[in-house]
């Protein structure tokens, strides 16, 4: 399980530094074309927003595994230990249970769209692909909240520190 927790970690970064960077390449090119030159590049806003979508949805899987997502933890810091982890313990179990039916209905719609033959505006191509993203962040989010449930990270299930 960590060999497969770091390859996803791997395939995580480099989806997330990739949109980050394409959309910020198309933007800052978009922009020199416009102001500069006085042209455009007709698909650019739309490949921009695709890419930071992606980069969303990808990026809150990625977040649980650094543990960056923002928590209210005052009743973890006033719970004792046990109960503390009991909580953190539930809130990942809830994160699990989100993560799978995100999965569900977002592959619902991927397959819904696909039926319909649905294609972006500018770029043509359909758009179940741009939608895979949700599936693929729900599956990313159960998995890494399996993870941390299992314990595979040892100090991933604690109280917060005092």
């Amino acid at each position: 399980m960590a060999a497969l927790d770091r390859a996803l970690g791997r395939v995580e970064d480099v989806l997330l530094v990739a949109a980050i960077a394409l959309g910020t390449a198309l933007t800052c090119t978009q922009v020199v074309l416009r102001f500069v030159f006085s042209n455009s590049i007709d698909w650019s806003e739309e490949v921009t927003i695709y890419a930071m979508v992606w980069a969303s949805f990808v990026g809150a899987a990625a977040g649980l595994r650094l543990r960056s997502h923002l928590i209210v933890d005052a009743l973890l810091l006033l719970a004792p230990p046990g109960l503390a982890r009991g909580l953190a313990r539930a809130g990942l179990a809830i994160t699990f249970l989100f993560g799978l039916a995100f999965a569900w209905y977002s592959a619902w719609l991927v397959v819904r769209t696909q039926a319909l033959g649905q294609l972006t505006p500018a770029l043509q191509i359909p758009m179940w692909i741009v939608y895979l993203a949700m599936p693929l962040a729900g599956i990313l989010l159960a998995f890494r909240a399996v993870l941390l449930l299992a314990g595979v990270e040892r100090d991933s299930v604690q109280s917060p520190k005092r």
